[in-house]
């Protein structure tokens, strides 16, 4: 009797113990006892939830008025799934409205701890914990990840989604997403379909970098997609897909030719580890979770003093760290973790981890021990610094992106006279990069980015940083520079760089690179200027002949005022058809006849002549130069039309651009125009350029063939100026070869100018090709060529390019003579 009384005295003592170590916790502990329905709850658990119960007991319905109701059946759902045995354990996330009227977060744990004769539930029994401040930094972390403009989203290994942005959501169409939902419910089939082998293999631990196109043919929009695999140890647990719109950046290159981040992430919730120990620092306790981030069993730590069980170091350093359950037991006081706190685990693993540890004490005051309360925070913490490194880093290169570039910057510029010496800053566009994703693809140009990212990298000084700001530019902050022999000292380093090929897959690519220059304070005082004046300087480089540098000058921000002006006026012009046509004809330079005109595109804007030379480039530049030789073919044609019905057979050769020429709707636009005008096609000749037919020989070799199959002549222009391959040339279907100006002016006294002249009238014989030299301008010339067999010409020596009535003038003339 004496031993049961004992040992029933030391269980009240352990009772005791242990519910003073719990209502020591900052967490709260409840037992609902389901038939009485009332709850028995901790002194914490009422300080959190603001309810005082009598004699620690409340109504469980008192309880769920105070849930959110937005909350409340989700909370309800929860219960009932755990007591018919749905789910092994209660585990909610909800908002309790506190005596203040606020809403705070609360986490409800729990499991059945009672179950009468028939096994049905009678009693639940848990924790609560205020999770109000990591819950509303959750959600700050989502509004800027809903506020950038990428779309960013996170896929488990099963490709459920765990998190979407706002932006992900307006694309696909969504006004909100389920974790249970699976990947082929929230995207388009066809993007499902094509991407599905792709989300296979990054689950397999292979990062994906990939462009895809969606939308309707009139409204194609593309996207940059990067899929980085999430390993957790060896094994990837998901995956992040960053969706950059890049349509704007297509659109430009197709204008030319054809032209974001961060990953979307999620917090897993991770359970709490509980440590309790004595007075003196030894532990007496751990749970489950507590013994496998630690690494010891209940047995091992019994009586090992906490900082044995718990070692602690700060992110990044090796000294231990003052265990927080230690300073609490000398100070008798609550104390939180360090930011940064690190467990080492006996197996050898670290966690980062987060909460605190506070005495335990009796109401007397008596100190009995201590607890400490953590969880394991290290994937929150990775995910959120991954998130912090891809929001201010190019996901391709690694290099830091323009937001980071313009913080650094910003920051330089702002900076008071005397704290620093002058700066400059270089803008970096690679020559040829284009030519590269248009034959080797873009995984092939991805590469060479990254390669040469790494080159330039390397040949930067210790002080200077590069960056990636989209597409192939590069942007670099060259410090304490002033003069400017020192910043071109620098930047030929850069090219030299790129001198030797880059290796990719098993091509040599060369590249090089254009570089403008600018330095402050003297050539801008903020970050925008300089970038600003550094991108026009580059520009000119381009425009100077590449793989050069050039420094930046007041003049050439007004060329480029200039430049956006012509644009502008260009584009109005070509809506006004704000243009007019100048014939120049085409003459036998042996009888004097004449067999033909080229029409010639003039402008006059205010009544300033702008040379063909500036304002074409520039209408090519704004995209317009498609509509614009559309209006010159049209006008052309009715001209063409008009002098037929006048009796003056005319044959009109009217000179075709490249975008034009590429242009999937040119053959039917052609034939609409000889439809609409009634001119006769076989009076029409186009005249295209060796460099036009060259970018896509198979192409222009279909679009000639399908043009003289309406009867359409096809001369070949400045020839003989070096872009073409003979043995293309030779397949081609040509009628004409227009000699190239360059070979004619001054033949009569250049000996290698004629040896290159006769060779050019040579080929074109024996390609049974008719020959055509432009830029005859003296007689002497129209002599030369003659005695080399070239009949057919064109320059001032005959006439100048004139009006449609002056042309009628000549023809008559000539015809009555």
């Amino acid at each position: 009797m004496q031993d049961v009384t004992h040992q029933m005295a030391e269980r009240r003592e352990l009772m005791e113990r242990l519910r003073l170590a719990l209502d020591a916790t900052e967490d709260g502990i409840w037992d609902w006892h389901l038939q009485q329905r009332c709850m028995t709850v901790s002194d914490p658990w009422q300080t959190l939830t603001g309810l005082a119960g009598t004699a620690g007991q409340i109504s469980w319905r008192q309880w769920l008025r105070q849930v959110h109701p937005a909350d409340r059946l989700l909370v309800l759902e929860h219960l009932r799934e755990h007591l018919t045995g749905v789910s092994s354990r209660v585990n909610i996330r909800y908002r309790h409205r506190h005596p203040d009227g606020a809403w705070r977060w609360l986490s409800l744990r729990g499991r059945i701890t009672g179950r009468d004769a028939r096994g049905r539930p009678m009693r639940i029994t848990g924790t609560v914990s205020d999770i109000d401040e990591q819950v509303r930094t959750q959600q700050d972390l989502n509004v800027l990840l809903n506020h950038l403009p990428a779309m960013i989203s996170y896929w488990d290994s099963q490709l459920h989604p765990r998190f979407v942005n706002q932006t992900f959501l307006e694309w696909f169409g969504h006004e909100q997403v389920h974790s249970t939902q699976h990947a082929s419910e929230l995207l388009d089939a066809q993007i499902f379909e094509a991407n599905l082998e792709r989300m296979q293999a990054v689950l397999g631990g292979v990062h994906q970098t990939f462009e895809q196109q969606t939308g309707p043919a009139e409204r194609v929009r593309y996207t940059r997609v990067h899929l980085v695999p999430d390993w957790h140890g060896d094994e990837v647990i998901g995956f992040f897909a960053l969706g950059i719109d890049i349509t704007d950046l297509r659109e430009a290159e197709h204008a030319l030719f054809a032209q974001k981040e961060l990953a979307h992430v999620t917090l897993r919730s991770i359970g709490d580890s509980v440590i309790t120990t004595d007075p003196q620092g030894l532990v007496t306790f751990l749970n489950p979770v507590a013994q496998r981030m630690t690494g010891w069993t209940l047995e091992d730590a019994l009586g090992q003093p906490i900082e044995t069980v718990m070692p602690l170091t700060l992110e990044g350093r090796s000294d231990a760290l003052p265990n927080p359950l230690r300073l609490a037991l000398t100070e008798r006081r609550t104390f939180e973790m360090v930011p940064g706190t690190v467990l080492q685990s006996r197996t050898g693993q670290t966690f980062s981890v987060e909460d605190s540890a506070a005495p335990i004490t009796t109401e007397t005051g008596e100190q009995l021990g201590g607890v400490i309360v953590f969880h394991d925070v290290t994937e929150q913490r990775t995910l959120t610094e991954r998130m912090a490194f891809m929001a201010h880093h190019d996901p391709l290169t690694g290099l830091p992106n323009r937001a980071l570039l313009l913080d650094h910057l910003d920051h330089l510029t702002r900076l008071g006279d005397g704290q620093h010496s002058g700066f400059a800053i270089a803008f970096l566009d690679l020559d040829g990069f284009k030519a590269v994703n248009d034959t080797l693809g873009h995984l092939a140009g991805d590469e060479l980015l990254r390669q040469v990212a790494g080159r330039l990298q390397g040949a930067l000084r210790g002080t200077d940083t590069v960056s990636r700001i989209g597409g192939d530019e590069f942007v670099f902050l060259l410090p304490d520079l002033q003069e400017a022999h020192d910043a071109h000292r620098v930047t030929l380093q850069l090219l030299s760089a790129l001198e030797r090929p880059f290796r990719v897959g098993s091509d040599d690519i060369c590249v090089t690179g254009s570089v403008g220059l600018a330095f402050h304070p003297q050539d801008g005082p903020t970050a925008d200027d300089l970038m600003r004046h550094a991108d026009i300087a580059m520009y000119r480089a381009k425009r100077e002949g590449r793989n050069r540098i050039c420094f930046f000058n007041p003049q050439l921000e007004q060329e480029q005022r200039e430049r956006h002006h012509l644009l502008h006026a260009i584009r109005n012009a070509v809506v006004a058809q704000d243009f007019e046509l100048a014939y120049q004809p085409k003459v036998n330079g042996r009888t004097g006849e004449m067999i033909g005109v080229e029409a010639l595109l003039r402008w006059t804007p205010n009544g300033q002549a702008v040379s063909p030379e500036v304002f074409v480039p520039l209408a090519e530049e704004a995209g317009q130069m498609t509509a614009l030789g559309q209006w010159v073919m049209r006008a052309a044609c009715e001209q063409g039309r008009r002098w037929l019905d006048g009796g003056h057979r005319l044959r009109v050769a009217v000179n075709v651009s490249a975008s034009q020429f590429r242009d999937r709707e040119f053959i039917s636009d052609l034939q609409r125009t000889l439809a609409d005008t009634g001119f006769a096609a076989d009076l029409l000749e186009l005249e295209v350029t060796e460099a036009v037919l060259m970018q896509d020989i198979q192409q222009a070799n279909q679009v000639l063939k399908d043009l003289q199959g309406l009867g359409i002549r096809i001369a070949l222009d400045d020839f003989g100026t070096g872009y073409s391959s003979l043995s293309y040339l030779h397949q081609l279907p040509l009628n004409t070869l227009k000699v190239d100006r360059s070979f004619v002016t001054g033949v009569q006294g250049d000996a290698q100018r004629q040896a290159l002249l006769r060779s050019v009238i040579s080929l074109g014989r024996s390609m049974q090709l008719e020959i055509l030299a432009e830029g005859v301008e003296t007689d002497p010339e129209r002599l030369h060529l003659l005695r080399h067999g070239c009949e057919q010409m064109q320059g001032f020596l005959f006439s100048s390019p004139v009006r449609p009535d002056h042309v009628t003038a000549f023809h008559s003339r000539i015809q009555g003579s």
